[in-house]
């Protein structure tokens, strides 16, 4: 008990506030990466926080160990990450492709790879250029019928 007119010096120390990151954070292949969630043993709320959990670097299909990164409760507390690792994955992207069954004989022209709409104006589509296989199967390409061949001169004699 302290009698009227005494003092007494208190030391006040910052707490420490331990942060566990959610398990099972994800995304898809090529997707941004969410916000990484949490909860701490300080009964805070994710508002009492400034900054962000991080994760390792990479974008390739895999898992990723999360770290503090920013993350910080302010100056009254020590945030700390649980010892126990999370990881964040990311997933395989669906790759969807649509085949057009088609055939050709060798030494034609390539048919059309996709379906082509008809625009309602009077405008024509351009022939699919011929694959390099199909072009040299032609021969040499036709010439326009604007004026005479011309040739290379003929090498003189010395």
């Amino acid at each position: 008990m302290f009698a009227t007119g005494t003092t007494a010096a208190f030391t006040i120390t910052v707490a420490t506030v331990t942060v566990t990151p959610n398990s099972a954070q994800s995304k898809v292949y090529g997707a941004v990466d969410p916000g990484l969630t949490f909860t701490n043993d300080a009964g805070l709320s994710p508002a009492d926080f400034s900054g962000s959990l991080a994760r390792a670097t990479g974008e390739n299909v895999g898992t990723y160990a999360i770290n503090l990164g920013t993350l910080s409760a302010g100056s009254n507390y020590t945030t700390v990450l649980d010892a126990t690792p999370v990881t964040f994955g990311i997933t395989p992207a669906t790759l969807a492709v649509n085949a057009v069954a088609n055939s050709k004989v060798f030494g034609t022209l390539d048919p059309p790879s996709r379906p082509r709409s008809r625009a309602s104006s009077s405008a024509t589509t351009p022939p699919t250029p011929a694959s390099p296989a199909a072009r040299a199967a032609a021969g040499p390409r036709a010439r326009p019928s604007s004026g005479p061949p011309t040739r290379s001169p003929a090498p003189r004699a010395p």
